[in-house]
């Protein structure tokens, strides 16, 4: 990776030098500040950058609403985190044993939706269990 940048800062090098080769130093100097100097080309270099970056944010999580994916997986772990369990393979049957009676109605249809996704054909949820199961989960 260190090589193939090299080789990139090297091509520009020569770009660069090969087309103010015939300018002489007063046009590179005007060059230099009128064009590089000037703010509102880096300006428009952030707003590129934080767009580009919105959008990737935007792509990721309209993936996410429209396959509907539930973050079971962050739930196991996060479970398994608070009740201290991390060095056991527990299956969720097995996991949801170690709850006592408060906690099973807290999570217990966190479970369920996961039976019911994990075993049964039809994998889409409704949308507002999609919302409402994912909020739970992320304020564990």
């Amino acid at each position: 990776n260190k090589k193939n940048i090299k080789i990139y800062f090297n091509y520009i090098n020569y770009i660069w030098t090969n087309n103010f080769i015939n300018y002489d130093d007063q046009s590179r100097k005007e060059f230099v500040e009128n064009k590089l100097k000037n703010k509102n080309l880096i300006n428009y270099g952030y707003a590129f950058i934080l767009s580009l970056i919105l959008a990737v944010i935007f792509v990721n999580l309209l993936k996410i609403i429209l396959t509907r994916k539930i973050y079971f997986n962050l739930f196991f772990k996060k479970i398994s985190r608070i009740k201290n369990l991390q060095n056991l393979n527990l299956t969720h049957q097995e996991l949801f044993s170690y709850f006592n009676e408060e906690e099973k109605k807290k999570w217990g249809e966190i479970l369920k939706i996961f039976e019911k996704n994990k075993f049964s054909e039809i994998k889409k949820n409704k949308f507002g269990d999609f919302i409402r199961i994912n909020l739970q989960i992320f304020r564990i």
